[in-house]
């Protein structure tokens, strides 16, 4: 089974380095995508799953993952029909961060990016768009 495999608070970020300090409006600007990722128990090397942005706005992801260090994951979220992200395709690699052998608390995150495939919502949103990526699991 997949170290991957769970429920995880998911958050894309727009890559700019303009510091923000204390403004809180300009930090949240920075927030590119933010949803519900979970992922399911599958064949050892896949990937499968899903990310909701709120129902009924899900792309189906697919993919795989390789277990060496750190563990890796590859997939591709593809937008479902009749939905406001249909016609969505985005390119993802994560990293699943290591724990901390003497660290306190720690909850189990990925990291990594996020490129659009293909353009949407009337070529608006171009094609090669990228941002970073955090996942922190839950519960």
């Amino acid at each position: 089974m997949s170290t991957f495999v769970g429920t995880w608070t998911y958050r894309s970020f727009i890559n700019d380095a303009t510091e923000v300090g204390t403004d809180a409006k300009a930090a949240l600007a920075l927030i590119f995508g933010e949803g519900v990722m979970t992922i399911a128990a599958t064949e050892m090397g896949d990937f499968k799953g899903t990310l909701s942005f709120g129902d009924p706005d899900v792309m189906d992801l697919r993919g795989w993952t390789s277990y060496g260090s750190p563990f890796t994951a590859r997939f591709q979220g593809v937008g479902r029909k009749g939905t406001d992200v249909a016609g969505w395709v985005y390119d993802y690699l994560v990293y699943l961060v290591p724990s901390w052998p003497d660290g306190v608390g720690q909850t189990p995150a990925f990291v990594g990016s996020v490129v659009r495939t293909v353009p949407h919502s009337d070529g608006k949103a171009k094609a090669g768009f990228t941002a970073s990526i955090v996942a922190v699991k839950r519960g």
